[in-house]
């Protein structure tokens, strides 16, 4: 099974945004490219942001053959739009998200194919704090499963809102899978490195 990674990017300055940005979206992009399993796509999706453009092609990974990036008009704050769009241009069977400050361990897409069942599948991620690595426990409750925590097949309908406010774009997506198909599997944990969580001390690496 083919898998699509789908990153959103704007490097604009914004409230609450990692340090180095610039950086870490280098580092996110490389992470997703640099994986154990060979079918796969990576897809960075620049939110208004032409600097994220200048920044992927200075680094020469727009011409990696498992990389494409797109341009689309500056959406609203946490609008759905952005995410859906790299579904739209996916062309993988299961489609996965990565944000532009976290990254991936090499395994981590060959262990949601090697557990993948039904329709859609969750899983807990982990966070690097105080130098070592916390498995952190997610439960598909509001606020304790996001964007980082699942991965779904392409043929669904479900998508993200246009519209949505802090910290709801992800359950409400989640919600909407499961309308779809009521019965996500949790799975066993892949690595999924959480690198910044706003408001709290420590996260930001």
């Amino acid at each position: 099974m083919k898998v699509s990674i789908i990153i959103p990017s704007s490097l604009e300055p914004r409230k609450h945004q990692a340090s180095n940005p610039e950086d870490k979206l280098i580092r996110a992009v490389n992470s997703a490219l640099n994986q154990d399993y060979e079918d796969i796509e990576v897809i960075v999706v620049a939110d208004g942001c032409i600097k994220t453009l200048e920044l992927l092609g200075i680094t020469e990974l727009n011409e990696h053959p498992k990389f494409k990036d797109i341009y689309i008009d500056k959406q609203p704050a946490f609008s759905g739009n952005v995410r859906n769009t790299g579904i739209e241009a996916a062309t993988g069977d299961i489609i996965c998200y990565l944000d532009a400050d976290d990254y991936l361990g090499t395994d981590h897409i060959s262990t949601i194919v090697k557990n993948f069942t039904g329709d859609w599948v969750w899983f807990n991620d982990m966070v690097y704090r105080n130098d070592q690595f916390e498995e952190r426990q997610c439960s598909l409750k509001f606020g304790y499963c996001g964007t980082s925590n699942i991965a779904h097949l392409r043929s669904m309908k479900a998508r993200w809102n246009e519209l949505n406010t802090y910290a709801r774009d992800d359950w409400e997506f989640i919600q909407n899978l499961q309308k779809e198909s009521p019965y996500g599997a949790k799975i066993e944990t892949p690595t999924y490195i959480v690198c910044h969580i706003p408001f709290r001390k420590g996260y930001d690496l």
